[in-house]
């Protein structure tokens, strides 16, 4: 009899814990979903807000606003001539215009165009010039970005030079060259950015009826600020 009483009290005891237990873990979880949804009912929306767009920045560091942006420049400094060129022309303060496609957010598309008339003397060196290049971020840091870039273009030069002891113009030709530029951006806001740019230009040999072929360079020292859109 006692060991009927005995075995009855325990199952009576075990069924006890066993409902006890659940009843702990239950309420447990009841707990937590409610300090969960008070935590939430006290976040601001805007703060909520927040926190999924530093979600997403973690996720993708790079805004897609940054790039397929035009920009249209202007760019004013010092044209050096080289070769032959210096020899009926004389270095002076010129203007070039640019525009630049931001393709990526490491390479742009850039195209320049430029036309000025170098005199000296009696003589001159005229440079005409539509140059198509790459550039390419080193690196960038803040708003500041020094960069390469280099291409290839369409030049069309003329001379006044002397030949024979007479003074003669050059045919005009148009010809392939390369170009080469190393300089720095700095990014001022949304629209405007400005550049701090050394490009140099080598158009191609022209041969002449008359006299030598056309043989020189330059190089530009330039300044330029550019609106984007």
């Amino acid at each position: 009899m006692d060991e009927i009483k005995l075995k009855l009290f325990g199952k009576l005891l075990l069924t006890i814990l066993c409902v006890g237990s659940s009843f702990f873990v239950f309420a447990q979880e009841k707990t937590s979903v409610t300090q969960d949804s008070k935590i939430q009912a006290k976040t601001p929306v805007n703060e909520t807000k927040k926190n999924e767009n530093v979600s997403d920045l973690s996720s993708n560091p790079y805004s897609t606003s940054d790039i397929n942006l035009h920009s249209v420049g202007l760019a004013i400094g010092q044209t050096f001539l080289h070769g032959d060129f210096s020899d009926n022309g004389e270095n002076q303060v010129t203007f070039d215009g640019y525009y630049d496609y931001t393709a990526s957010h490491s390479f742009d598309f850039v195209a320049n165009a430029h036309f000025s008339k170098h005199k000296f003397h009696n003589l001159y060196t005229q440079i005409n010039g539509l140059a198509f290049s790459i550039k390419g971020k080193i690196f960038q840091f803040d708003s500041f970005a020094p960069f390469i870039m280099g291409g290839l273009g369409f030049y069309m030069p003329k001379q006044k030079r002397i030949i024979d002891g007479q003074n003669r113009e050059s045919e005009s030709k148009i010809t392939l060259g390369t170009n080469l530029g190393v300089g720095t951006e700095l990014e001022l806001n949304r629209h405007f950015k400005l550049w701090l740019v050394i490009h140099h230009h080598n158009p191609f040999d022209i041969k002449q009826e008359v006299g030598t072929e056309i043989e020189g360079r330059y190089t530009k020292l330039l300044m330029a600020g550019f609106y984007t859109f």
